[in-house]
């Protein structure tokens, strides 16, 4: 199916076409305002604006520490670290960033990401990580080669909305597990006490650069 087709289908319909898996017995009222659109390109623009900030503290650290870091790297006889699309640390913050860009633009059609934040009682998990296994024909469909870093998560299934920001708050070293908590901190500011008390690294809106983002040393 391609990409306009799946945009016009409603909301259950994309829900069943861009999972491997997908409930079929029956789909919940979700209860997305007349901004929802406006409110995910806001989301999705301040996670643009965060990535940046996060690739440019990581080359400023890099510059401040040149000397440990070339330390490291002659005692290191692996190759630079990759980061997926983002390529190896070593470019600069511009070039890093913008390889983050497309996937934080395609996170608004995500929609199995985060219904379950949108309804009204999560009687069931309805929300999938947008790197995980059945998340497979949504980026078959957004991506000219699925060769995103997949999820290394032993539970490949669907969450209740707590539940995936704690999964994107403890899986360490991935950058899309960050950038898809900021989004969905960004995209739901007002998230009740209790869920911010229990994941607040996935609710953090301060910009600090990610460990995924730094080479271990």
């Amino acid at each position: 199916m391609s990409r306009d087709k799946y945009l016009k289908l409603p909301l259950s319909g994309r829900f069943a076409v861009l999972l491997k898996y997908p409930f079929t017995d029956y789909f919940p009222k979700v209860n997305r305002d007349h901004d929802y659109e406006e409110r995910t390109a806001t989301a999705g623009a301040k996670t643009r604006k965060w990535i940046l900030k996060a690739c440019e503290d990581e080359e400023v650290e890099r510059v401040a520490n040149r000397d440990k870091y070339k330390e490291d790297e002659d005692s290191d006889d692996s190759p630079p670290v990759n980061m997926g699309p983002g390529g190896p640390i070593q470019k600069p913050a511009t070039e890093r960033a913008e390889h983050y860009y497309y996937f934080i633009d395609t996170l608004p059609s995500c929609d199995a990401l985060n219904i379950g934040f949108d309804i009204n009682s999560e009687d069931r998990a309805w929300c999938y990580c947008p790197i995980s296994n059945p998340m497979e024909p949504w980026r078959k469909m957004f991506f000219d080669k699925d060769d995103l870093l997949r999820c290394k998560s032993k539970k490949q299934t669907a969450f209740k909305s707590g539940g995936l920001l704690q999964h994107l708050s403890q899986v360490k070293g991935c950058p899309y597990h960050d950038i898809t908590a900021h989004y969905l901190s960004c995209l739901y500011p007002n998230i009740e006490s209790s869920r911010k008390r229990k994941h607040t690294e996935g609710q953090s809106h301060t910009p600090t650069t990610p460990a995924s983002l730094k080479r271990s040393r």
